[in-house]
């Protein structure tokens, strides 16, 4: 793109379309099949069939809000961050920093 502005807008919707969705997955794993049963059951938004690519069912449209609230409360680029920081981060390593340091 010439434009680098552009560019970045690009990245970040990517990112926090990225993130969103990891939030929605995220969710989904610690929450029990018995627990969304409970409270979504196979409810339909309005009842009826529509055959469109929207949220149809109530469990989809709580996840998307999960999602999207997760993005507006934490930057995306943060999330890159930390998981480089975890990436380099070596418990060993640091043990034995300490014990020459006390």
């Amino acid at each position: 793109m010439a434009d680098p502005a552009a560019e970045r807008r690009l990245i970040m919707t990517h990112a926090r379309t990225g993130l969103a969705l990891a939030r929605m997955i995220g969710h989904i794993t610690y929450l029990s099949e018995e627990s969304m049963h409970e409270k979504f059951g196979g409810a339909q938004r309005g009842g009826w069939y529509r055959y469109k690519f929207s949220e149809d069912f109530e469990s989809r449209d709580y996840l998307h809000y999960k999602g999207n609230r997760f993005v507006e409360r934490f930057d995306a680029n943060s999330y890159l961050y930390i998981t480089k920081a975890m990436d380099y981060f070596d418990l060993p390593d640091l043990t034995s920093i300490q014990s020459k340091c006390w």
